[in-house]
């Protein structure tokens, strides 16, 4: 375990220590705010791609395309659903937006990353794909969302009972999940 952090740069250079010391296998647990009222504060998203919207990934990814894009380890992603699946526990999979501009979700930026595909936004997780493609090693996040920029009226559920009861479920989760990764690989 390691962390908490917070931003694209920071979640890069943790992940570098810790593949340096020799891990190969990451999961992320974090928060998301939903950009689509598919979403709804206290689901839990496993992102199945990430819209590259910061500044860390085109240190390690070629960005000439139109649209940026880095994904999670899909066999780690869909063991970690199935695991989810086997505990009861609702989820959804889906892209998201990483941003390093948290008070920049306008709602046109808003428009054009869901009009692109993108259901949630977050900071860290199309950086930690970046760097987890570049060094070879496997790496799946597990989203609960907090808050929604969804509609021009903020919905901050950081105090929503549904929101914590989440939140406990996915550390539960992913605790429980690491330590099958530890006895299984």
């Amino acid at each position: 375990m390691a962390g908490p952090f917070i931003g694209a740069p920071y979640a890069a250079m943790l992940l570098e220590s810790l593949i340096a010391r020799g891990a190969t296998q990451f999961l992320v647990l974090g928060w998301c705010g939903a950009i689509t009222e598919d979403l709804k504060v206290g689901d839990i998203l496993l992102p199945s791609r990430a819209i590259v919207d910061e500044g860390t990934s085109k240190d390690y990814k070629d960005l000439d395309r139109t649209l940026p894009v880095s994904a999670p380890d899909p066999a780690l992603l869909g063991r970690l659903s199935g695991h989810l699946t086997s505990l009861g526990i609702d989820h959804k999979t889906a892209g998201i937006w990483t941003t390093d501009a948290v008070y920049r979700e306008t709602p046109k930026k808003v428009a054009h990353f869901r009009d692109i595909g993108a259901s949630a936004v977050e900071m860290e997780c199309s950086a930690l794909f970046s760097v987890a493609e570049y060094r070879k090693v496997r790496l799946a996040a597990l989203l609960v969302v907090s808050d929604s920029v969804a509609t021009p009226v903020w919905d901050p559920g950081f105090r929503a009972k549904n929101f914590k009861q989440a939140r406990k479920a996915a550390c539960d989760a992913i605790l429980g999940f690491s330590k099958l990764l530890g006895e299984h690989g």
